[in-house]
């Protein structure tokens, strides 16, 4: 395998306000697979730190859900494989996320990666110091996406477009997935896929891309 297809980068989790990242572009790399958004602000951001209040929380078979506002808007929290993230988050309760950004629909959300529980305190005190540390995020005149901690090959996009073209509205089986692509590594593939939000298992295996 080229080394320039596996990339192994875990990017900062930058700290941002909701309203700039709802008023961002969101970006994608076909050649790298990778994806950010650039904010209002104009910094990229793949992976986001963001404080607020959560508004509502539900759960489905597929998926589990939270909505936070910081002040300045609000954003749904998704996460489609941790299941129990949000057992212990109640409405009402302040609470610091950490997650990729992500779109659906062409509204961004938040993949969470971690959410814990804050305070009144802590919640002031990031609106307070915000600013400042966005002093130190670099403005990108011209967008060049860099790849997030995962597994990056031609193999991936395959997989990818195969499920598409696979999908009849109900999800595709991963073995009928594994017969058809005839990867050697469709495991490794497909769990990459949804670590990076891009494929969602909506039935134990069986498969549905995000889109």
């Amino acid at each position: 395998m080229n080394e320039k297809n596996l990339i192994q980068k875990r990017q900062t989790a930058k700290w941002a306000e909701i309203t700039d990242l709802l008023g961002g572009v969101f970006i994608k790399n076909s050649e790298t697979e990778g994806s950010v958004y650039r904010t209002k602000k104009g910094f990229l951001v793949s992976r986001a730190n963001v404080f607020g209040v959560v508004l509502s929380k539900d759960s489905t078979e597929f998926v589990e859900g939270i909505i936070v506002d910081d002040g300045t808007g609000n954003i749904s929290v998704k996460s489609f494989e941790k299941k129990g993230i949000f057992d212990s988050i109640e409405v009402g309760d302040i609470v610091n996320v950490i997650g990729k950004v992500r779109e659906y629909s062409q509204s961004p959300f938040v993949s969470a990666e971690t959410v814990k529980k804050s305070d009144n305190k802590s919640f002031a005190l990031r609106k307070k110091e915000i600013s400042l540390v966005q002093k130190f995020y670099e403005v990108e005149k011209d967008i060049q996406p860099e790849a997030e901690e995962m597994f990056v090959s031609g193999e991936g996009d395959k997989i990818l477009a195969m499920l598409k073209e696979l999908d009849k509205g109900d999800g595709v089986d991963i073995g009928v997935l594994a017969e058809k692509a005839k990867a050697k590594d469709i495991n490794e593939i497909v769990t990459n896929l949804i670590r990076n939000g891009e494929v969602f298992e909506i039935l134990p295996g069986k498969l549905k891309v995000l889109e």
